[in-house]
């Protein structure tokens, strides 16, 4: 299995789109290689993903949705952690064992949700067809994106978040793009291939 960990991008959504297909395709997109991507949910990845990558395997991924069950769970009940802790497993646990059908029976149609406060029932409609969490372990793929959550850490924060530091928009795409060869064993390859060429 390959990862895609070797790009790190500052811009616009319209612009990642094409530079999420650029590293794509130098990564080997297209030559009979299986396609996953795991994503928050956020419409405007799903149907980046859809448009470019019609036959990929689409993960929403498990701790984006646990944190928005909780968020949920947390404004329905009032903050009473007695009753939304239970209830937030539970239907974690239908999701997680593919009964996902069920889970959105627990979830009423139709609420008035304050700002910050996902609509559960929508977000996982949205996304039912991205949430088959038991066939995705069986085949192997990841259903979290802790990796990517920690690499935004270790690539972009521990360098360029250090105090004192300013970046222009090129300088800080620039460094991100070196960071990610270094943290992907990439430098001899990409890097210092192009040095000596």
């Amino acid at each position: 299995m390959k990862i895609l960990r070797d790009a790190a991008f500052i811009g616009s959504a319209e612009d990642f789109r094409g530079h999420v297909l650029s590293v794509a395709l130098n990564a080997g997109y297209g030559q009979g290689s299986e396609v996953v991507i795991i994503a928050d949910g956020a419409a405007w990845i799903r149907n980046m993903a859809k448009e470019l990558f019609p036959e990929a395997t689409q993960i929403l991924d498990l701790y984006h949705l646990k944190e928005n069950i909780y968020t949920y769970a947390k404004h329905r009940f009032t903050h009473d952690e007695e009753k939304y802790v239970p209830w937030a497993e539970e239907l974690i646990g239908k999701i997680e064992k593919g009964k996902a059908d069920e889970a959105l029976h627990q979830i009423p149609e139709g609420e008035k949700l304050p700002s910050g406060v996902v609509n559960l029932r929508t977000y996982i409609t949205n996304n039912i067809d991205k949430i088959n969490y038991p066939m995705y372990r069986e085949m192997g793929y990841f259903v979290g994106s802790g990796a990517i959550e920690s690499a935004n850490k270790v690539v972009v924060q521990r360098r360029l978040k250090q105090a004192g530091m300013r970046w222009s928009v090129p300088g800080a795409q620039a460094l991100l793009t070196l960071r990610a060869k270094v943290e992907s064993n990439l430098w001899d390859r990409d890097v210092r291939a192009m040095l000596c060429a």
